[in-house]
């Protein structure tokens, strides 16, 4: 099983990620605003997005 595709998603101050697999395996996550970034909600983002390029 691979990753094939990491998406993320925004609603208001929230933001998700979407991941989904060659064998049609999907699912989504919350990404949390606070996650060592002392509170800003792009950075998470972009550490995703940063690192779907490795998987």
């Amino acid at each position: 099983m691979k990753v094939t595709t990491v998406t993320t998603l925004s609603a208001d101050r929230f933001n998700y990620v979407k991941i989904e697999t060659d064998e049609g395996i999907s699912g989504v996550g919350e990404l949390h605003p606070a996650s060592g970034t002392g509170g800003t909600p792009f950075v998470p983002r972009a550490g995703v997005e940063y690192c779907s390029e490795y998987l």
